[in-house]
């Protein structure tokens, strides 16, 4: 969401998945959502008749329909993964089953094959969008819960999959949650309805205050997970420094050492080094 995009996908009810029971009541917010983004760039809107969806829309300017069935309306789960390779937008086609097989869904795990001509990647291995969140520098966020699931990659170690994703993303780091959950929730704890980046250092996360909540305990330890991770983060930034410094210290050291040597004076100790570096950077020299 906090990149620059071509168009937003979506796939809207009809009567055959979940929305049946309300299937004019579930189109309302969707014509709704559409048309607010179709105001800042183009929607391509996914459905079973055009022609009627078309006519729900006061304005279609920004807006593409394409007729094309699917099992339900969850684009992020079974849409292609955009990566760049060489410059190059590339689409990953990951296989979908519905969390787990909970529902059907062979008309959305062919989705894209029938949807993408070209640059799609074919990947043997069950990912949905929403399980996964990039900061767009190679680092990605999941939960244990969902990416370690056996309903989806039971012939799969935990490694392999780790080993899989950072391959397939070209990754440098992994963040992987074990906790977090919302009641109802079929997807297994996705990301995406827990903790998101919203840039590349920053992570907005759900947090429940009511300790009566069903989900107090849950989003609680999660917020610790990613404190915890964050102090570290600090610590990491704090070791850096100090080893820098350090380094500073002794090249100096070295520095007047040799022109001591030179003068026929004597040598000072690190702990004079120390005092000297620390006085110069509190005046602003380095």
């Amino acid at each position: 969401e906090w990149t620059k995009q071509d168009a937003v996908l979506m796939a809207f009810p009809h009567k055959d998945t979940d929305w049946a029971y309300d299937l004019k009541g579930a189109l309302t917010p969707f014509v709704r959502i559409a048309s607010s983004i179709a105001y800042n760039q183009p929607v391509i809107i996914v459905c079973d008749d055009a022609e009627a969806i078309k006519d729900l829309f006061c304005d279609v300017r920004n807006i593409t329909f394409v007729e094309l069935p699917t099992n339900d309306t969850w684009a992020r789960d079974f849409g292609p993964i955009t990566i760049y390779v060489d410059g190059k937008r590339k689409f990953l086609d990951f296989r979908f089953n519905a969390w787990g097989d909970k529902f059907e869904s062979n008309l959305d795990d062919e989705f894209n094959k029938k949807f993408y001509k070209e640059e799609l990647i074919d990947v043997n291995f069950i990912l949905e969008g929403g399980s996964i969140d990039s900061n767009g520098d190679g680092v990605l966020l999941t939960t244990s819960k969902c990416i370690f699931n056996k309903n989806r990659n039971s012939a799969y170690k935990k490694s392999e999959i780790l080993n899989k994703l950072k391959s397939l993303f070209g990754l440098k780091k992994i963040i992987v949650l074990n906790h977090g959950y919302l009641e109802g929730d079929d997807t297994d704890s996705h990301i995406d309805t827990l903790a998101r980046f919203i840039n590349k250092n920053t992570i907005a996360y759900a947090k429940c205050y009511d300790s009566h909540d069903i989900h107090f305990k849950e989003l609680n330890l999660m917020e610790e997970e990613l404190k915890k991770r964050n102090s570290r983060k600090k610590l990491e930034k704090l070791n850096s420094k100090f080893e820098k410094e350090e380094s500073s210290i002794k090249k100096l050291k070295e520095l007047l050492d040799n022109w001591l040597d030179l003068m026929g004076l004597s040598k000072l100790s690190i702990e004079d080094y120390e005092m000297l570096f620390e006085e110069d950077k509190n005046k602003g020299g380095y």
